[in-house]
């Protein structure tokens, strides 16, 4: 006979999924870039997204002057785990190009805002003038 009955409920992870319609609104009011990288994939997001102004230039000549950037980046960082990008990674890309970084999920909904550490505490008149 049957001995013990499991039962699980499974939410859908808010992280994941729903993205078309977001996308369709999100598109209405950024630029959205998704460059064809295969690693260093947050430190290619921040680079694009500190040099916003000149993405373009990034991504010509098959992205060869993104991914060199990205991987600068990632040497100056240095990374506890060179596998994985986790959240302390993003704050200290954020203390080394001492701008914040916004964390949006896939439905464009706010994660996380990091903040660069010398930054927080200051004086609004003594603060970097950094968009993020």
């Amino acid at each position: 006979g049957i001995n013990d009955v499991a039962i699980r409920v499974i939410k859908p992870d808010v992280s994941v999924g729903k993205g078309g319609r977001s996308f369709i609104q999100a598109s209405k009011i950024w630029v959205i870039v998704s460059p064809n990288t295969t690693t260093n994939c947050a430190f290619s997001a921040s680079e694009i997204s500190i040099n916003r102004d000149k993405y373009k230039w990034l991504l010509e000549k098959g992205e060869k002057r993104l991914v060199q950037r990205s991987t600068d980046l990632k040497q100056r960082v240095n990374p506890s785990n060179k596998k994985r990008t986790h959240m302390d990674d993003l704050q200290d890309i954020a203390d080394y190009k001492k701008t914040e970084i916004v964390l949006y999920n896939n439905v464009f909904h706010k994660i996380r805002r990091f903040v660069p550490s010398g930054e927080v505490g200051k004086k609004a008149s003594r603060k970097l003038n950094r968009r993020p």
